[in-house]
């Protein structure tokens, strides 16, 4: 009984601080914790607060009502409706969300190797998760 007493007082301690380490590190997509960079998927970004300044700043330079015809490809960010087709078919995700395999006409934003931040991709990905509501 006494050799028990004395593994869990030198080994409790430890196995204490490594479940919650573990638990501490475990993170689902979709769950209800945390998510990087100020969203969750209980609070997700909204479109008008979070997602449009984003693309206004970054997107409608090419991809407005005045240019989408002639820099942007036919793709007017302007418009909600087309905005929302976009993000529902995966077509908006994988433009901004790109990699070195990407093809280079899909990648965005132009000029060629310019990139979204991590935060403004993930708030981006949060709102299309929830639905991509115009919220």
């Amino acid at each position: 009984m006494r050799s028990t007493a004395v593994f869990w007082l030198k080994t409790g301690p430890a196995l204490a601080l490594l479940a919650a380490l573990a638990s501490a590190c475990t993170y689902q997509k979709g769950a209800d914790g945390p998510m990087p960079c100020g969203v969750s998927a209980a609070a997700p970004a909204t479109y008008a607060a979070v997602v449009r300044p984003i693309f206004e700043a970054n997107c409608t330079r090419c991809h407005s009502q005045a240019n989408y015809l002639n820099q942007g490809g036919g793709q007017n960010l302007d418009d909600f409706v087309t905005v929302q087709a976009y993000a529902r078919s995966g077509v908006l995700f994988r433009a901004i969300k790109w990699t070195d395999a990407t093809p280079p006409e899909v990648r965005m934003p132009r000029p060629i190797g310019s990139r979204l931040s991590e935060c403004e991709v993930v708030r981006v990905e949060s709102w299309i998760a929830a639905g991509a509501a115009q919220n």
